[in-house]
C-alpha cells in the first residue's frame, strides 16, 4: 500500500484541486499537504507526473484510481453537479 493518499475538491466552478498527503512514520511529526490546482484533469495529470514522489511511488491501482476521481471531478465541475469523491 502506498504510504500517501489524496483528496480531491472542486473548487468554484473552473477549478480542481488536489491535496496530496503523505504519512508518516513518525507520528509527533505534522506533515503538511501539498496542493496541486488546475482548470481541468489533463493539467493535473501533467501537474503530478513532475512530482516525485507521485510520479516514481505510486503504485497502478492506486494510479488508475486517481485518473477516476480527477475525471470524476472535472466532470462534476464542466456540468455544475456536485463532486464526492468515492
Amino acid at each position: 500500500m502506498d504510504n500517501f493518499y489524496f483528496l480531491i475538491r472542486v473548487i468554484s466552478d473552473d477549478m480542481i484541486a488536489l491535496y496530496y498527503f503523505h504519512h508518516s512514520k513518525n507520528l509527533q511529526k505534522i506533515e503538511m499537504p501539498i496542493c496541486f490546482t488546475s482548470k481541468n484533469a489533463i493539467l493535473m495529470y501533467k501537474l503530478l507526473s513532475y512530482h516525485v514522489n507521485v510520479s516514481r511511488k505510486i503504485s497502478l491501482s492506486h494510479s488508475l484510481y486517481l485518473g477516476k476521481e480527477i475525471y470524476k471531478a472535472e466532470l462534476a465541475r464542466v456540468v455544475g453537479q456536485v463532486y464526492i469523491q468515492d
